[in-house]
C-alpha cells in the first residue's frame, strides 16, 4: 500500500479508521521510505552563512504559531543562543570591531573638511567593518519556518546573511581600492592630484556597496523554504550550480582582491625603489638634500608597511575559511568539518579581520592615537587630513627637489 500526500490522515477519525483496517504499518513504512529517499537524494552542500556561523543548539525553544494559506498550522521554532565559549569569543570580536571602527569613523568624520581620497577610503573601509561587526553578534536562528511570505523572506535574506556578506565584500574591495589608490598616487602623482577628490571617491564607495549587494544576490535565488521539512534549504536548480557558486565565491573573495593587492604592492615597492635611487642621485650631484626625510623614505615607511600589514592580515584571516568553503563544496573536505572545532577556529579568524584594522592604525600611526585622544578629551581644534598628511608634506618635498640634468 503506497500512500499519496493527499491520503495522509487529517483527523482523529481517520487515524482510527487506519488502525481498524490494519493500514498503520503500511502508512509508517511508506513515510519512512519517502523520508529516506528524500534525504539520500540530496547533495551535501554548504552555503556562506553556514561556513561562517556556528549555530548552537539548546533544548529550549520559543514557538510562535502562524497559519498558512491552506489552513494548516505551521510554527516558527527558534533555537536560542547557547552561551558557550565560542559564542563569547564571537561577541568579544563583535564589540571590539564596533568600538574600534567607530573611533576610526569618528576621527575621520571630524576632519572630513580637509580629507581627500585616502582618508575617505579608509573611512569607508571602517564603515563596512563596523556594519560587519554589528552583524556577527550572535542571535537566535529559526529551525522551523512556515511556508509563507515571511518565511521566504527569512530564508532568502536572513538565513543567507545577505547583509553580512555584502558588508564583508564591500570591505574587501574597499581594501583593494586603497591599494590601487596608493599605486596611482606613487606612480602617477599628477593624474592622482587632478582626479582623486573626496566627492568622486565617495561616489566610488557607494558604487562598491551597490556591486557588493548585487554580487551576493544568488543566495536570494537559490535558498527557499522546503515545503516538507519547513527549513531553509538550498536549491541550485541544476547539478553544477553548487560547484559554479563555490568557484564564483572563491574568485570574488580571494583570487581577484588578493592578486590585485599583492601585484599593486609589488609595483609600488618597485617604483619607490626607482624614485629613491633617483633622489639619491640628485642629492649626490648637488641638489638640495634638505634636513627632512624625502618623499620616498616617508612613503616607504608609512604607507607601504601599513598596507602590507593590512593586506597580510586580510589574507591570513580569510584564506583558510574560503579555501575550506571551496573544498567543502567540491567534496575535498568531509561533511564532518561543518560545525567542527576546526571550522570554529576558521570562523573566528574571519571575524578577527573586522576588528584588526583599527589596531593596525593605532600601532603604525602616532597621529591616529593622538587624534583619538584629542577627540575624547575635546582638546584639539585641528581640521587637517590624518592618513594623507604625510602624502601632502611629501608632495611638497618632492616638488621642491631639482631634477638631474642627465635624467
Amino acid at each position: 500500500m503506497t500512500l499519496k500526500r493527499s491520503d495522509y490522515p487529517q483527523t482523529t477519525a481517520d487515524y482510527s479508521s487506519l488502525l481498524d483496517e490494519g493500514g498503520f504499518e503500511s502508512m509508517t513504512s511508506s513515510l519512512l521510505h519517502e523520508t529516506s529517499s528524500k534525504w539520500s537524494s540530496k547533495t551535501v552542500s554548504i552555503d556562506q552563512s553556514s561556513i561562517l556561523f556556528d549555530v548552537s543548539t539548546s533544548s529550549e525553544s520559543s514557538i510562535e504559531s502562524t497559519n498558512t494559506s491552506d489552513g494548516a498550522k505551521v510554527s516558527w521554532v527558534w533555537i536560542p543562543i547557547a552561551w558557550t565559549l565560542s559564542q563569547y569569543i564571537q561577541l568579544i570580536f563583535a564589540i571590539a570591531g564596533i568600538v574600534g571602527n567607530f573611533l576610526v569613523m569618528a576621527v575621520l568624520f571630524k576632519r572630513r573638511a580637509k580629507s581627500r581620497s585616502t582618508d575617505t577610503l579608509i573611512g569607508g573601509l571602517a564603515g563596512a567593518d563596523f556594519i560587519t561587526s554589528i552583524l556577527i553578534i550572535p542571535v537566535p536562528v529559526a529551525s522551523s519556518v512556515p511556508t509563507s511570505f515571511l518565511g521566504e523572506l527569512y530564508c532568502r535574506i536572513v538565513s543567507t546573511a545577505i547583509l553580512l556578506w555584502s558588508s564583508i565584500t564591500a570591505s574587501t574591495y574597499l581594501l583593494m581600492s586603497i591599494s590601487v589608490e596608493r599605486y596611482i598616487a606613487v606612480v602617477f602623482p599628477l593624474y592622482f592630484n587632478r582626479n582623486f577628490n573626496r566627492r568622486r571617491v565617495s561616489m566610488f564607495i557607494v558604487l562598491v556597496w551597490v556591486m557588493s549587494v548585487i554580487s551576493v544576490l544568488f543566495g536570494f535565488i537559490v535558498k527557499t523554504v522546503d515545503d516538507e521539512t519547513h527549513t531553509c534549504e538550498l536549491d541550485y536548480h541544476y547539478p553544477t550550480g553548487q560547484v559554479i557558486i563555490a568557484y564564483y565565491w572563491f574568485s570574488l573573495r580571494m583570487v581577484i582582491p588578493c592578486l590585485t593587492m599583492v601585484i599593486t604592492q609589488i609595483l609600488i615597492a618597485r617604483e619607490l625603489s626607482k624614485q629613491a635611487s633617483l633622489f639619491s642621485h640628485v642629492s649626490r650631484t648637488g641638489g638640495r638634500a634638505g634636513g627632512t626625510p624625502s618623499f620616498h623614505i616617508v612613503a616607504r615607511e608609512r604607507v607601504i608597511q601599513m598596507m602590507f600589514i593590512v593586506i597580510a592580515i586580510y589574507i591570513i584571516c580569510w584564506s583558510p575559511n574560503q579555501i575550506a568553503y571551496l573544498g567543502f563544496n567540491l567534496g575535498w573536505v568531509p561533511a564532518s568539518f561543518n560545525h567542527s572545532s576546526l571550522q570554529k577556529v576558521l570562523v573566528f579568524l574571519g571575524f578577527l579581520n573586522s576588528c584588526a584594522n583599527p589596531i593596525i592604525y593605532a600601532a603604525r600611526f602616532p597621529e591616529f592615537r593622538a587624534a583619538v585622544k584629542e577627540m575624547i578629551t575635546c582638546t584639539s581644534e585641528k581640521n587637517a587630513p590624518l592618513f594623507e598628511k604625510i602624502d601632502m608634506k611629501s608632495s611638497e618635498t618632492m616638488n621642491n627637489q631639482p631634477i638631474a640634468n642627465n635624467v
